[in-house]
């Protein structure tokens, strides 16, 4: 989607969530020790609702990312603050 920018008018800049940033993190963190005992080629797990989401292992959180995306598309409400990734939806 291009993005009009008039004279004069800077462009909005995008809201920095750190919340989300940091479960992310956290996120990623957790799917890397669940999937220690193997994967697919591709670097799927496979056990989660997300992984049908995952389209790229070579760059950095690619659980994290397919989550995001997962999110997205079921219109899911997640809590930020919530770690407790085993009862999550995205799961």
């Amino acid at each position: 989607m291009e993005q009009l920018i008039m004279e004069g008018i800077p462009a909005p800049k995008r809201k920095h969530n750190k919340q989300r940033e940091r479960w992310n993190k956290r996120f990623q963190e957790w799917s890397d020790e669940m999937e220690k005992d193997g994967s697919t080629p591709l670097g799927k797990c496979g056990y989660m609702n997300c992984c049908d989401c995952c389209d790229d292992s070579g760059k950095g959180r690619p659980c994290a990312r397919a989550a995001q995306v997962y999110i997205r598309e079921n219109n899911i409400n997640i809590d930020y603050t919530d770690f407790n990734f085993a009862e999550s939806a995205v799961v």
